[in-house]
């Protein structure tokens, strides 16, 4: 069955705004490693590991939104939503 254009959109609008989320985030977080690093610290493994979570399902949502896959989308955004919000939690928004 293939989703209603209106759905398809939906979708994608909240994925377009996961990605400007998550850029930010990812910037923030790269900003505060460099910081880290200038003060011969390294920054916390799990921080990485969430952001590398955060791009391994945004593209997997990308993925699916293509092949109209809208269950399997919305799986992935909801993973890519919880590391951003991880993220941002950590850098303090």
């Amino acid at each position: 069955m293939v989703p209603p254009s209106a759905e398809v959109r939906e979708a994608q609008d909240r994925c377009a705004k996961l990605d400007a989320r998550a850029s930010s985030a990812f910037s923030g977080v790269q900003q505060f490693r460099r910081q880290q690093q200038a003060q011969g610290l390294v920054i916390r493994g799990d921080i990485l590991e969430a952001m590398n979570r955060a791009r391994q399902s945004l593209s997997q949502a990308h993925a699916a939104l293509s092949s109209r896959d809208l269950p399997s989308a919305s799986a992935y955004m909801n993973g890519a939503d919880a590391e951003i919000a991880r993220l941002e939690k950590f850098l303090g928004r």
